[in-house]
């Protein structure tokens, strides 16, 4: 195997020669001919130019040795040096000017033996076409055993196999079948045991998922090709894990040998992150609260359809503008500047901010922010969650209005009123001054209710409500405390003539007539 892969090496290093000089001449045939002519004759590798019936118009001099002529090989058949059962395939390949590189093995019988034990089927060519297809360069190649060219390359292999060691993926070199190299993270990709010897069983393992493994290696690919898929892999446990594959089949001595790049990696985490994301991002673009991320600068980056709902701002319209935008006055853009300094010393603030709408509009949002923190303890976004509270706010005032005061005289109810009294009563002990309670009951009110109906009755207490607010102070408190009976406390007072001036009042302002 490792003669194989010295002989690709080898080859692929001299070829580059040949690329750069079909980079260097375009253009002018017989110009670029007789210029590279003259480089393959002076070049120090064994280089032949040959015509596209297979002559040799030039040679270099180790290759008229290698060949082992005394005379100038040009003129001479090509194919002369080529194995006999190769030479058709050599001719089909000359007719071609767009065929890709083709490798020849040699004939060379009688030749100069290099060593003592050498043979005549150790040399191959490496054919290219140049000068647009007119004229094919020969480079000849010994890939019989070198010693120290071989430990060079073993070393070189050894670093190489290394590199490959350290790569997180699963790595596997496959020729024909048989396994040329795997690295330790196929191991632990497929929970091979250390019992067993990692490329056997690779090879297994290929067989294993062969079902799955086919549809990526069925067909003819080209070395430009990479062919990827991510499948469900079987475990030497039997467990199974969701893997992305990636395939490269190389093409080497112009597709005379394949062999194919199998990379494994386990994206069952990575898949798992995926699905959250997702789903992050549906809770995200669906949830009923007005969402941000801010950043660092207090800019904010990014916003869900609740935002554009609740504020009226499009995403574009605020994307990249300061969080403060929102604020409903300049107080409230001071408070939120206040927010985001507390959000960042501690991580986390929550409550109840008044914002500004597109059209001018105020509303109350109760607003949480949350400092997402990386690895060194800095912010690098804030999470803004924000609900439009204005309408329960309101909801929340109605109830407490309606469970405090009587809806139809608007003043307080028996339950603020008992509730008044007992502040009242503390606030006098602690401050040692004097209340007075007036409790008052219209007479036969029943009779206009009966005799006018219950609007004309609704309509008195109304005015009765209003004549008893002229009569106080806004200190005191009137309250409606049932049917047709009122009840006020006058707090403070100093002395119980000053209860007793209020309540005549009240009588004499009670005994005119109501006009309704």
């Amino acid at each position: 195997m490792l003669i194989w892969l010295f002989g690709i090496v080898i080859g692929v290093g001299i070829t580059l020669a040949v690329v750069v000089w079909k980079s260097r001449r375009k253009g002018d045939v017989d110009h670029a001919t007789e210029d590279l002519e003259a480089w393959v004759r002076t070049s120090n590798f064994p280089l032949l130019l040959l015509q596209k019936n297979g002559r040799i118009s030039a040679a270099s001099a180790i290759c008229t040795k290698l060949l082992n002529q005394s005379r100038s090989l040009v003129g001479h058949d090509f194919g002369e040096f080529v194995r006999q059962e190769e030479r058709a395939s050599l001719q089909a390949y000359l007719a071609d000017p767009a065929a890709p590189l083709y490798c020849v093995d040699l004939s060379i019988r009688g030749g100069r033996k290099r060593r003592k034990h050498s043979s005549t089927n150790h040399w191959y060519a490496l054919l290219d076409s140049v000068n647009d297809g007119h004229q094919y360069i020969a480079v000849l190649i010994d890939h019989s055993p070198n010693e120290r060219l071989m430990e060079h390359f073993q070393s070189q292999l050894s670093v190489y196999q290394k590199l490959i060691e350290r790569l997180g993926d699963g790595v596997i070199l496959e020729k024909d079948g048989q396994i040329l190299l795997a690295n330790q993270a196929v191991r632990k990709l497929f929970r091979i045991p250390d019992k067993y010897d990692l490329r056997n069983f690779a090879d297994s393992l290929l067989e294993q998922n062969v079902m799955q493994l086919r549809p990526l290696q069925d067909g003819h690919h080209s070395d430009r090709d990479v062919v990827t898929a991510e499948i469900e892999l079987l475990r030497h446990n039997g467990s199974r894990f969701l893997c992305y594959v990636q395939v490269q089949t190389l093409m080497v001595f112009g597709g005379h040998d394949n062999i194919r790049l199998w990379q494994f990696r386990d994206i069952s985490d990575q898949k798992i992150h995926e699905t959250y994301l997702r789903q992050s991002a549906v809770v995200f673009e669906s949830s009923n609260d007005a969402i941000s991320i801010v950043d660092a600068q207090k800019r904010i980056k990014l916003v869900n359809s609740a935002f554009v709902r609740t504020t009226g701002f499009s995403a574009d319209e605020v994307t990249g503008r300061k969080a403060t935008l929102l604020g409903a006055g300049q107080s409230d853009i001071k408070r939120l500047e206040k927010i985001w300094k507390i959000a960042e010393q501690e991580g986390f603030w929550q409550g109840e901010v008044w914002k500004r709408r597109r059209d001018g509009t105020r509303y109350l949002e109760w607003m949480s922010v949350t400092a997402v923190k990386n690895s060194r303890g800095l912010t690098d976004v804030y999470v803004v969650i924000a609900h439009d509270m204005t309408e329960r706010k309101q909801a929340e005032e109605r109830i407490r209005y309606q469970a405090n005061y009587d809806l139809l005289t608007k003043l307080p109810n028996r339950t603020l009123f008992m509730d008044r009294l007992r502040q009242g009563i503390s606030r006098a002990a602690r401050d040692k001054c004097m209340l007075a309670v007036l409790f008052i009951d219209l007479d036969r009110f029943k009779y206009i209710n009966d005799s006018f109906g219950h609007s004309v009755g609704d309509k008195m207490l109304i005015k009765v409500a209003e004549l008893l607010k002229g009569c106080v102070r806004r200190s005191d408190t009137i309250s409606r405390f049932g049917g047709d009976e009122f009840a006020i406390i006058l707090s403070p007072i100093y002395g119980a003539k000053n209860a007793e001036r209020v309540a005549n009042n009240i009588l004499r302002k009670l005994s005119q007539p109501l006009d309704l």
